[in-house]
């Protein structure tokens, strides 16, 4: 099968993708033909993935959001038609808005698939609102079927709202050559452990992500302020406790002062941005891994499945909610967003070694079949179903 794997963001940890892009390069070592169509990035030099061509735009220096999303609607629907010129493709997955809108645009027969994640719009008012609704409704309507990523929420939005829309849930997964057992030794656990000042018999927490804040953006969702002032309270009551925090963004300046000024130098190390394989390392050598956001954290979740690392998750309503779904209650630890609730959570979790095992070996038997490889496996399944019933449907069509 001639696939085009469309994301503008084409993510990656240096050495392989991340996230839903691990798609791609699943469906080219399983056998497929793979053009990526996404923006230029210096990493992609360094993937050399057989089957798999990559077809990309430079970034524009444009600043208006306005004039940014006209220049990547120009550059990729021209990348796009050559491409179907030149190649033949058999299906076009589109990742993310901007991408379901470019496809939609496009005059082809080709199969198109719009991978949706999340509805824009409802952190839009008034005009914006209105002019992202109408951009969703032709860009979905246009797509021969959807495919959502989460089993509730995102489904349930699409089923309510696209009712006569042929939709298909896809979950995420975990990267296997990273997020597993078997990759780690003792020596190598020891060995981090040690680094992060983690002794025998003592407790070492992890955070790995975005360094948010609070306020707009992303911040809002990722609160490392709610985490470092959680920590606190746990390290006045078991200073044995430690915690390795990695990541970037807007928060991080304020969290080294906070480390400093609350004496929490022999407690907490935060390391910055590290590379996938590093970050990996960190979650496998802790005894519990905390998401300290207030939305969506499922990703982090499969990779603590991989890793059959305890998850201490505070989220909101409807993240817990898809949470229940994809793991049961009981396999995870879900205090409020608050100091309070969290750091109560983590310090007993960190004081309950059984509960510690009990819930390692739920997260490492419901990790079973979510590595990406299967994902993708799905996913193409799907997708040849779908393709073998349009070529019955022409079939029957012809005189």
């Amino acid at each position: 099968m001639n696939i085009c794997f469309f994301s503008k963001g084409l993510a990656t940890s240096g050495k392989h993708f991340v996230s839903r892009n691990l798609l791609a390069e699943h469906w080219a070592r399983l056998g497929h033909r793979v053009y990526v169509v996404g923006l230029w990035d210096e990493n992609l030099k360094n993937l050399k993935i057989k089957n798999m061509e990559f077809i990309t735009v430079r970034d524009t220096k444009l600043k208006s959001g306005v004039l940014r999303r006209l220049y990547f609607i120009r550059e990729f629907r021209r990348v796009l038609k050559g491409l179907l010129k030149k190649e033949r493709i058999d299906v076009i997955v589109a990742i993310a808005r901007t991408e379901h809108l470019i496809i939609a645009m496009l005059n082809t027969k080709v199969l198109r698939v719009a991978d949706y994640t999340e509805p824009s719009f409802t952190r839009l008012k008034g005009v914006k609102n209105a002019i992202a609704k109408a951009a969703e409704n032709f860009s979905l309507n246009r797509a021969d079927f959807i495919v959502s990523n989460v089993s509730v929420g995102i489904s349930d939005y699409i089923k309510s709202n696209y009712p006569r829309k042929e939709q298909y849930v896809v979950e995420d997964g975990y990267d296997i050559r990273y997020f597993s057992p078997k990759r780690y030794s003792k020596q190598k656990i020891a060995s981090i452990r040690k680094r992060f000042r983690a002794a025998a018999g003592e407790t070492l927490v992890a955070y790995t992500g975005f360094i948010g804040g609070g306020g707009v953006g992303m911040g809002k969702f990722y609160r490392t302020d709610i985490l470092i002032g959680a920590i606190r309270k746990v390290v006045e009551r078991d200073p044995g406790i430690k915690f390795v925090i990695a990541g970037r963004g807007p928060y991080a300046g304020t969290l080294v002062h906070n480390i400093k000024d609350w004496s929490l130098e022999k407690n907490v190390a935060y390391v910055g941005w590290k590379p996938l394989e590093d970050v990996a390392s960190y979650v496998a050598a802790a005894d519990i891994f905390v998401i300290p956001m207030n939305q969506d954290g499922s990703l982090k979740l499969y990779e603590c499945m991989g890793l059959g690392k305890p998850v201490v998750a505070t989220l909101d309503d409807r993240s817990h909610g898809k949470y229940n779904r994809i793991i049961s209650r009981d396999s995870i630890v879900q205090p409020e967003l608050n100091e309070d609730s969290l750091s109560e959570a983590v310090f007993r979790l960190a004081h309950n070694s059984a509960l510690r095992r009990s819930l390692s070996q739920r997260m490492l038997k419901a990790s079973e079949g979510r590595d990406w490889e299967s994902v993708a496996k799905r996913y193409i399944k799907i997708i040849e179903g779908r393709l073998d019933a349009t070529s019955a449907s022409r079939r029957r069509r012809l005189p």
